[in-house]
């Protein structure tokens, strides 16, 4: 039996198109990796392209927040733009514009929800409003510890919620 599977073997590395095929392939992955390096800059790339940013500036024009139709886009196209102004701060492979989206995005959003949105709460927009301030006063001093305390606290917090959900499935 081993004999048989040594002469198969045998037959199908004697052939010249096996080479071929492993050389193609293996040259593909080379090439897909070099233009993945060039095309993403190892694995950074900037979220707000300048054409996107001409296009959603000319749509916001078109816009109207208060016609009900629009408002959703307005709010999206508008939080947008404004992440956009606050990422312009930053140089792009720095810590502070890397949070931007993930501690911001989310505030900026609410924020116009409440301004532009159908209820409208004058409220909750100067609370949003302080909240942005106050994270953007983090980034300026460049206090990257108040970011990863505050992301230790939530993650402790949800530890502590599965652990609870743990105990009161097993009973």
């Amino acid at each position: 039996m081993s004999r048989l599977i040594k002469n198969e073997l045998i037959k199908i590395f004697k052939k010249k198109s096996i080479y071929i095929t492993l050389l193609i392939v293996l040259s593909f992955i080379i090439l897909t990796n070099c233009i993945y390096k060039f095309f993403y800059h190892s694995g950074s790339y900037d979220e707000y392209s300048d054409n996107y940013i001409e296009y959603a500036k000319e749509e916001i024009k078109k816009l109207d927040p208060n016609k009900p139709s629009d408002t959703k886009m307005y709010i999206d196209i508008k939080s947008t733009l404004d992440m956009y102004e606050l990422a312009q701060k930053y140089e792009a492979n720095s810590w502070q514009r890397s949070l931007l989206s993930v501690q911001l995005a989310k505030f900026i959003n609410e924020k116009n929800t409440y301004l532009y949105g159908e209820n409208k709460e004058p409220q909750k927009v100067k609370e949003m409003e302080q909240t942005i301030t106050e994270i953007l006063g983090k980034l300026e001093e460049g206090d990257w510890k108040y970011f990863a305390n505050k992301d230790l606290e939530q993650a402790k917090t949800e530890l502590a919620s599965l652990e609870e959900q743990k105990t009161k499935t097993r009973r």
